[in-house]
């Protein structure tokens, strides 16, 4: 059996050494990435790392959780306007346009019984008289793609989109995102989206940080007077103080203007939604190495999260102090309009990090809101999607180890895991076809239709069928010039 490379998923901007998207196609996506259990350290500054599962799968359930407070109408028209791009990217996978289900949530989160905060936020929208979700899938044997939105008569994909993204504004100023996909993600709420063996991907779009409450309690939301002689007025500055820790405080601990460090989401407090919930719920449905998670927000810069006093202008904060912004831009439509005509904030997303944080070394990244276009937030995620789902070809020049022998001769490490990212994975290292007594191995291919750029190599593994398959993983590392 033979298995053609997908790259891995994880680009972490904080270790990536050269990370480039040009338009209508995946470019060079390198990244200095940390090693795995088998893997044998590697020569060079710069280094391709994929990730690509033994047993292969082309079907991808995609889910928009997408802010529709009062702030993000220029956010939404934002995404819409550029998605073109990321399904221009998402396309240019090896096996072709994966089989898609694509859906739409709103950070409403559950019922809080206060305006705009009624509820259903994990239930997938989508315009009057229209399928729950996007259909765009190609059937086994078939060579004709089978799609909801050209049945419903859209244009297009991008089309589609447009009209199931565009949820308007008006909606929950408490957001809750964690919620929105709890619900989201269970069959019970949207039957038929989630498939059993798809990938999940998760995108979030949202200026301000998840404000989901305790399993069960809606205490952090509480509106009388007794509640706000202890929670503090009823703003989203309760999400941060009680839903965020930092410098090792408490939580209800963050009233002082100053900077904070080592921000991390508040565990076992009675008001805020703990990490391990929204974890959970995932967990139940997808294992870590076929879920994506990747956030449009607010940046979480150490220098970048503070608690500030309250500038005059800002007259809907009713704290004395609030959190800083991550940026603060010329936009339409945010109740926080200064004198100076600042008219849009995004504030950090701490517990969105969080989550990012959980999934870390599988299929992860952090775009940033701020930006006035969001293509190349986009393109970026559509690429890491690739790299989990199909992406064959190496990209970058690969080093050549031995410049006298003939031909290439590259250096690279290639392993088979069992349960990739589980507490019982174990990894076994393959060496290169050609080598005596070889029966599984690996060895670089070229195919320039499959590959066009670059020097149209991809990586090529020759194993032993087995019923466990479908538990294995092939990672890859392999030094570049």
């Amino acid at each position: 059996m033979q298995q053609n490379i997908r790259a891995r998923e994880d680009y972490d901007l904080r270790t990536t050494s050269a990370v480039a998207i040009a338009a209508g196609a995946l470019a060079a996506m390198v990244a200095c990435q940390e090693r795995h259990v088998a893997d044998a350290p590697i020569a060079g500054a710069k280094v391709a790392v994929k990730r690509w599962p033994v047993d292969p799968n082309n079907e991808l359930d995609l889910l928009w959780v997408i802010d529709n407070s009062n702030s993000m109408a220029g956010e939404q028209a934002n995404l819409i306007a550029n998605f073109p791009a990321f399904i221009d990217v998402l396309s240019h996978i090896g096996r072709g346009m994966p089989n898609l289900h694509m859906g739409v949530v709103s950070t409403d989160g559950r019922q809080l019984g206060l305006a705009g905060c009624g509820g259903g936020g994990g239930t997938l929208r989508a315009p009057a008289g229209k399928s729950p979700f996007i259909s765009d899938v190609l059937p086994d044997g078939s060579d004709t793609r089978v799609t909801s939105w050209a049945s419903e008569g859209y244009a297009s994909l991008a089309d589609a989109f447009s009209a199931y993204a565009n949820l308007g504004t008006g909606g929950c100023g408490f957001e809750q995102p964690f919620q929105s996909v709890i619900d989201a993600v269970n069959p019970a709420t949207n039957p038929g989206f989630i498939r059993p063996n798809a990938y999940l991907a998760i995108i979030f779009l949202t200026d301000e940080d998840d404000c989901s409450g305790a399993v069960g309690s809606n205490a952090l939301f509480e509106n009388t007077t007794s509640a706000a002689g202890t929670l503090g007025p009823l703003a989203s500055f309760r999400c941060w103080e009680y839903g965020v820790t930092c410098d090792g405080d408490a939580p209800s601990n963050e009233r002082t203007a100053g900077v904070r460090h080592g921000c991390e989401i508040a565990a076992a407090n009675p008001y805020a939604m703990e990490l391990s919930d929204v974890t959970s719920a995932l967990a139940a449905i997808k294992p870590k190495r076929n879920t994506i998670i990747a956030t449009i927000a607010g940046d979480t810069d150490p220098s970048q999260v503070r608690v500030i006093n309250t500038p005059s202008a800002w007259a809907a904060e009713l704290t004395a102090v609030t959190l800083a912004p991550s940026c603060v831009q010329q936009g339409a439509g945010d109740v926080y309009a200064s004198a100076e005509g600042e008219q849009y904030i995004a504030r950090p997303a701490v517990r969105l990090q969080a989550l990012v944080n959980h999934y870390r070394g599988f299929g992860t990244t952090e775009q940033s809101i701020c930006a006035s276009d969001l293509t190349p937030a986009l393109m970026q995620i559509a690429g890491i999607i690739i790299d989990y789902i199909g992406n064959p070809c190496i990209d970058g020049e690969l080093a050549d180890q031995d410049a006298t022998a003939p031909g290439l001769q590259p250096n690279c490490q290639v392993s088979v895991v069992t349960d990739y990212g589980e507490a019982n994975q174990t990894e076994v290292m393959l060496a290169p076809c050609g080598e005596a007594a070889t029966t599984e191995c690996w060895q670089l291919a070229s195919d320039p239709y499959r590959c066009p750029e670059a020097d149209h190599l991809f990586l090529e593994t020759k194993l032993t069928p087995t019923l466990q398959d479908h538990r294995k993983t092939i990672l890859a590392n392999c030094a570049l010039l």
